[in-house]
């Protein structure tokens, strides 16, 4: 069962760190509605982590919408 979660955490982890710190880059300053997009991203997807780690998947799945539709409203922002 532990190996079933790894490539969900590997995959939460890239979104929750690196790719967090590349969206807030391309945000630019901490005041644009980018860069509120990016945070509310990031928070998103720090919820999922939680929901999938709690084995909530009809959360989670919920979650994982809302990401994804945040993501779209960011790369419109920032015309990425």
């Amino acid at each position: 069962m532990i190996f079933r979660n790894v490539p969900v955490q590997a995959n939460l982890l890239e979104a929750g760190g690196s790719l967090k710190e590349d969206m807030y880059y391309f945000s630019g300053e901490e005041s644009s509605k980018a860069y509120q997009k990016a945070r509310q991203f990031a928070q998103k997807v720090g919820t999922l982590g939680v929901d999938g780690q709690n084995k909530q998947w009809a959360r989670a799945s919920e979650d994982f919408a809302a990401a994804s539709k945040i993501l779209t409203e960011w790369k419109g922002l920032t015309n990425f």
